[in-house]
């Protein structure tokens, strides 16, 4: 009799870890290991011209990509960009952040200008957050436009975070203040030093080789 009390407590345990296993979040991050420098008016054509009185006139655009292989459902939020020494905040574009776009969201990121291989055609995030459902991966493009009252000297991060629970005090997003700081993050920096240097190489390169594909980016780490 107690053998089989064991027996079934043992059963008992196995399917709970079984189960957790099944149902645990299993996702990866993986940011574009560099980000293109934009001059807001002349790389990004949108509808409307809506930036063409914005008093901001840089930018940068990445992407990350998020794999949910676990067979829930799941998401993320807390999507920011920001100095990582101040913790001041740049904008993020979304169609919350930009209303005027919410009928027609796709932007044209031309680092190069129109004429080189390398645009992108996006479609804006609807907000900081968003969800992703089981077996999905999602290319989250992240254009960001710099707010010229801060600098950017000690460069960007970008971060955000997913419902998993951070067990290990590093995989806490440092900079979090709200009840969602248990849960896990993750982040790049970009090294902004020579911004205005990469801008003027990709317009020089634009005007002198319009037909030739370009690779030059910025670093991030």
């Amino acid at each position: 009799m107690e053998f089989f009390t064991i027996f079934i407590s043992l059963a008992a345990l196995l399917i709970s870890l079984l189960s957790y296993l099944r149902e645990r979040r299993l996702i990866t991050v993986d940011f574009a290991p560099n980000c293109f420098a934009l001059d807001v008016k002349k790389n990004i054509v949108v509808a409307d011209n809506i930036f063409k009185d914005i008093p901001h006139q840089y930018a940068i655009f990445t992407t990350a990509i998020i794999v949910n292989a676990s067979v829930i459902n799941s998401s993320y939020f807390d999507l920011r960009a920001y100095n990582p020494k101040t913790d001041e905040n740049h904008f993020i574009c979304t169609l919350t952040s930009l209303p005027l776009l919410k009928n027609n969201p796709k932007l044209l990121i031309s680092p190069f200008g129109p004429n080189a291989l390398e645009n992108f055609v996006i479609d804006l995030p609807n907000a900081r957050y968003g969800s992703m459902s089981s077996g999905a991966c999602l290319e989250l493009p992240i254009l960001v436009i710099l707010n010229e009252n801060i600098s950017i000297e000690e460069g960007i991060t970008i971060e955000f975070k997913v419902p998993q629970y951070a067990w290990l005090p590093w995989e806490r997003s440092p900079k979090s203040t709200s009840n969602r700081k248990k849960f896990k993050y993750y982040k790049i920096h970009y090294d902004l030093t020579d911004f205005h240097k990469t801008l003027n190489n990709q317009t020089t390169t634009d005007n002198t080789n319009a037909n030739a594909e370009t690779t030059k980016e910025i670093n991030g780490k």
